[in-house]
């Protein structure tokens, strides 16, 4: 690869302009100002595979805690307008330029009509069901029926990823003491040992990777795409059990 001068990339990056936050784009033209090939082999060589934004179609934060921003139905947001979602998953892909969106919500038909959306516009899909406060037994069954759904949409072309769970010892009950988000984080980062690193996580590690193992269980009848987890790096995650780290 020839060598790319410092002030070549300087004179790159001073010719793109400057976007806006995502509500106020203009739904047209967004397609990147050509830069020096160099630059762009730079930048697909260091890219990792998924790059892209969370996108939240409804989650029942009343269930967590009392915020008093819920929409009627109790999800966080209203129901979602299909031509909104389409506008917003061409601009994820052409003004972002990401090449995936992990589509987060309770709603599994939500999730459905977005994974569509972003399909469209040649996204990959991060397919993530998510009821939260809810405990394990409550979870499978509603996994199972969501890997169902996921499956029908590999099937028709979608590049998708079936997410289960997303840190689950915070936003689940069951697994650690406490009906709220707060209480669990209480639970695991007691006062008297604020400083100490990962906090009493360890001592759930084998019973979260049990509970893990039982949603793959019934995932993976269902769903025959890749299945992974959204973890944090507090977590002791066996991750023989997923395709792809998460």
């Amino acid at each position: 690869m020839k060598k790319v001068e410092r002030r070549t990339i300087l004179s790159a990056l001073a010719s793109l302009p400057v976007t806006g936050m995502l509500g106020g784009l203009a739904p047209a033209k967004a397609d990147i100002i050509p830069v020096e090939s160099e630059m762009k082999d730079i930048a697909l060589e260091k890219a990792p595979k998924y790059r892209g934004v969370v996108y939240d179609v409804g989650l029942n934060f009343e269930k967590i805690h009392d915020m008093g921003l819920n929409a009627p139905d109790g999800l966080g947001v209203p129901p979602p307008d299909p031509a909104q979602v389409d506008y917003e998953m061409h601009a994820i892909k052409n003004v972002l330029h990401a090449n995936t969106v992990r589509i987060e919500g309770e709603r599994i038909d939500r999730l459905v009509m977005a994974s569509r959306l972003a399909h469209k516009h040649g996204l990959a899909v991060f397919f993530n069901p998510w009821m939260t406060n809810a405990n394990a037994e409550e979870l499978r069954p509603y996994y199972a029926e969501a890997a169902r759904e996921a499956e029908e949409l590999r099937k028709e072309g979608v590049d998708i990823v079936f997410v289960a769970g997303c840190e689950y010892p915070f936003f689940q009950k069951g697994l650690v003491p406490g009906n709220t988000v707060v209480e669990r984080i209480g639970a695991l980062f007691p006062p008297t040992e604020a400083k100490s690193h990962p906090g009493r996580m360890s001592q759930y590690r084998e019973d979260l990777n049990k509970i893990l193992r039982s949603f793959v269980e019934v995932i993976r009848p269902e769903f025959k795409g890749p299945v992974t987890y959204a973890a944090t790096t507090l977590e002791e995650i066996d991750w023989s059990i997923f395709d792809i780290v998460g």
